[in-house]
């Protein structure tokens, strides 16, 4: 298996301006194993990103970090199971938080709420998929 710092495709991040960190909920619902695994590669990628730019550890990023969970419609607004979520994801956030100027966690979903029968409706309303990327703008100007 190829570590993501190892591939080619690493090169752009190290020199992007922001860096979108995207999660899913439907594996956090159906596997938690590897939920916890995704998330501790992404700390590897935040630390390893951090020392190919050189950053030492009293300096942080000026790139913003913007965690997204995509998916948010499947779990149809329960603030328990967001929380649990976040909780997952607390280690990620603060090593984020400590390795950049910004650091925040967005909930995002492309289709909105569902039907009763667990399916986008006819009018999809997406919700909070512009939001991250908004954050990295204005973070990355200040």
């Amino acid at each position: 298996e190829a570590w993501l710092h190892k591939t080619s495709y690493f090169e752009y991040a190290i020199k992007s301006d922001a860096i979108i960190l995207g999660l899913d909920i439907s594996i956090f619902l159906k596997n938690r194993g590897l939920f916890e695994s995704q998330i501790e590669s992404f700390i590897a990628v935040v630390q390893i990103l951090s020392d190919k730019k050189g950053i030492k550890f009293d300096e942080k990023l000026k790139e913003p970090i913007s965690i997204v969970f995509f998916k948010y419609d499947l779990i149809d607004g329960d603030k328990e199971i967001e929380e649990e979520i976040k909780e997952s994801a607390n280690r990620l956030l603060q090593v984020c938080k400590n390795r950049s100027k910004y650091a925040s966690i967005f909930f995002v979903s492309s289709v909105g709420e569902l039907t009763k029968d667990g399916l986008p409706k006819s009018q999809l309303s997406p919700v909070n998929v512009v939001r991250p990327l908004v954050y990295l703008l204005k973070k990355y100007r200040e």
